[in-house]
């Protein structure tokens, strides 16, 4: 999974074809560490997305963007939207998400 800065956003993620998850996440938040073991776990088993994470405390013109306070995932395609994904964050949620996301292709 790669660490990704508020500048690196846009090239990396709005402007790259296929999927994208981005974790936002807070390096103080229990939560987040949770959702980061489980992407980290997808990210071995799926080289066909890309998986980001980004310090939700050092990218306030992304939140403002998207209306993020809270560690969350959000899911591109193509550079659009697809999914927000708040509060705890399963893995089966995750993994249901992505399989829904790469069967449409």
């Amino acid at each position: 999974m790669k660490k990704i800065s508020e500048l690196d956003f846009s090239n990396e993620v709005i402007q790259t074809d296929g999927l994208q998850i981005v974790h936002f996440y807070n390096p103080y938040s229990s939560h987040s560490n949770d959702t980061d073991t489980i992407l980290e776990e997808l990210y071995k088993t799926h080289n066909d997305v890309n998986f980001f994470k980004i310090n939700l405390l050092h990218c306030g013109m992304l939140c403002e963007r998207y209306g993020i306070s809270l560690p969350c995932v959000l899911v591109f395609e193509n550079g659009v939207l697809q999914d927000l994904l708040q509060d705890v964050i399963t893995k089966d949620t995750l993994v249901t998400k992505l399989t829904s996301l790469l069967s449409s292709n």
